[in-house]
């Protein structure tokens, strides 16, 4: 079983959920953070964190806060077009 959330704030449930199944694993962008196969001889629960992707940059503090579904691409793409929309012409 694989679940796949939108909002942080719904994880915990999702880890009281999984409790009782004492098999879990957690990925991100297609991969599980363990590096472990998706073929496994007991059956596992998957918690996918691809949604769970928000960028948030703070120009003052020269900060990045990324969320562990975003892709480097992504991020790449957020930092362009935030600084594109910063730049005066």
């Amino acid at each position: 079983m694989i679940l796949v959330y939108k909002h942080l704030t719904l994880l915990d449930k999702a880890f009281l959920m999984i409790k009782p199944f004492h098999h879990s694993r957690v990925r991100s962008g297609g991969h599980d953070y363990e590096g472990l196969s998706y073929i496994c001889k007991v059956p596992f629960i998957m918690i996918d964190l691809i949604n769970i992707s928000s960028i948030e940059i703070n120009v003052a503090e020269e900060t990045y806060w990324v969320q562990t579904g975003a892709t480097s691409g992504f991020i790449f793409f957020r930092h362009r077009a935030f600084f594109k929309s910063q730049k005066k012409i």
